[in-house]
């Protein structure tokens, strides 16, 4: 993404809304969380994969639903948190966004170290 494009989110919607629907349908209440990217260069790596982090952050505070243990709710967490992050990321439409994504397709997008 280029400055002018970055400049024109800043003064549009520089920040991503995040819906938890997961959430929604356990406690009635949907959640949002706002991810500013207005001050990342999404057109290098580093700045995508700081993007990235935040967004998976993001993703796992808006899916939270409590004790994972429970296998339900594990499986709720998990569709949640899987349609969030590729939602915003797809929302972002950034070729190094995505790639980044996409890089991490094969593992699971929920461990410590994508």
């Amino acid at each position: 993404m280029n400055r002018s494009t970055l400049g024109l989110l800043a003064a549009g919607a520089a920040t991503l809304v995040m819906s938890g629907a997961a959430v929604a349908a356990t406690t009635g209440e949907a959640r949002s969380v706002r991810v500013s990217y207005a001050d990342l260069d999404l057109d290098k790596a580093t700045d995508a994969a700081r993007l990235y982090a935040r967004l998976r952050s993001a993703a796992d505070a808006v899916c939270e639903i409590g004790d994972r243990r429970d296998l339900h709710r594990a499986v709720l967490y998990g569709a949640c948190f899987d349609k969030a992050l590729g939602d915003a990321v797809a929302a972002v439409g950034s070729p190094q966004l995505s790639a980044r994504y996409l890089g991490v397709a094969a593992g699971s997008r929920r461990s410590p170290a994508a």
